[in-house]
């Protein structure tokens, strides 16, 4: 009669899996990690123009920005808090980020009524 068949993994086996599950791990949660925060980022930038258009079109009404509607995009935002300062010649519109996004190299947005978007690095914008 024959031996015998072994059944399952040795520890060798085993131990090269974790490793190579490891290695990718390290590989991926960063990348997915920037991801998220440029993600973010992106919703932050398309809501502060979403909030600009309210603002200009509240203007061409009636010729200030005061009284201007807040943009429904600003409650839709969880990585940035979304301020508008307003004044009867102008506004900036600012996005502040919260928690992951705050040690970020962008740090805060912001857009005024001349169209300047700071910070200036294109990287952010």
């Amino acid at each position: 009669m024959g031996s015998p068949s072994m059944k399952g993994f040795t520890l060798m086996e085993v131990i090269i899996a974790c490793a190579i599950i490891a290695i990718l791990s390290a590989i991926a949660v960063p990348s997915y990690r920037q991801h998220v925060v440029k993600t973010h980022r992106v919703q932050a930038q398309t809501c502060i123009a979403s909030q600009a258009s309210v603002l200009e079109r509240h203007y061409t009404r009636v010729l200030d920005y005061l009284g201007a509607p807040q943009a429904q995009c600003a409650a839709e935002l969880t990585a940035y808090q979304l301020r508008v300062n307003v004044a009867a010649s102008g506004y900036t519109v600012t996005a502040e980020p919260l928690s992951e996004q705050a040690d970020h190299a962008c740090g805060t947005l912001s857009m005024d009524h001349t169209g300047l978007r700071l910070p200036v690095d294109r990287a952010c914008w």
